[in-house]
């Protein structure tokens, strides 16, 4: 029904006609005099906005490149002051301990008289430390030959001192390269006041070295519980004055 009603409506076509030429707009422009004052050029200032906004640019982009290259900076500093800890724990899973039975070590007497840890400066933590061949006279051992140590310890506090680790780091020269051995682990020295020498400890211990090359070799600590040394989070100490270099040969 819908349909044959709009077929039903009559329709009535709207009147038709062409425009006269001069009926047909031809200039779309604005005159000069009526463009908005602000975005003409010959305004007063509306030249020196594209460098206005050029100088705005550039000062932000100088803003963000400092403010990237502090956190640069700051990061690479963080990763330093941590580099000989990452070392000693990047490694600890390659290396076997072999702890050994530090009284028998500090039991006799050459062992002590031998230690000058009087003449060590002392580590932040208030140790002195030394390391020294087993056998002075042999400074060159072949690849994955056994190295002898005797890593000499000596607490200067008044307060005794808890160490979850106790190592020999090992650095190549030319390379970087190295490691680290754990000797001990759960272990601590007693205040300076005591009696006794319970402030001295004396570690004789072996390791092996797999690469040639010339190395130095430093006394670790590490002045946490033993699970922190081993994940990193540790507070941990290489002993700068306790430098033992050796060479490895093929």
């Amino acid at each position: 029904m819908s349909d044959q009603l709009r077929e039903d409506l009559p329709v009535t076509p709207f009147p038709q006609r062409e425009l006269g030429t001069d009926e047909i707009p031809t200039n779309y422009d604005y005159p000069v005099n009526e463009v908005p004052e602000f975005v003409r050029n010959d305004a007063p200032g509306g030249g020196r906005r594209p460098v206005l906004i050029a100088l705005a640019l550039l000062f932000l982009v100088a803003i963000l490149g400092t403010a990237a290259f502090l956190a640069v900076t700051q990061n690479r500093n963080r990763v330093e002051q941590q580099a000989v800890q990452a070392t000693v724990i990047a490694v600890q899973s390659m290396l076997t301990l072999e702890a050994s039975d530090p009284n028998a070590a500090a039991d006799g007497p050459s062992v002590r008289d031998s230690l000058a840890l009087s003449d060590v400066p002392v580590g932040t933590q208030g140790v002195a430390g030394l390391l020294e061949f087993c056998d002075p006279a042999q400074t060159t051992y072949t690849v994955d030959s056994d190295i002898c140590v005797i890593e000499r310890m000596m607490n200067t506090l008044d307060l005794d001192l808890a160490l979850g680790m106790i190592g020999v780091q090992y650095i190549e020269e030319q390379s970087g390269a190295g490691g680290f051995h754990t000797s001990m682990e759960n272990t601590g020295l007693a205040t300076v006041n005591v009696s006794d020498t319970s402030n001295i400890l004396a570690v004789e211990d072996s390791f092996t070295i797999a690469a040639p090359g010339t190395y130095q070799m430093y006394l670790a600590l590490c002045f946490s519980e033993i699970e922190s040394c081993k994940d990193g989070a540790g507070q941990w100490e290489t002993l700068v004055h306790s430098r033992l270099d050796v060479q490895i040969t093929q």
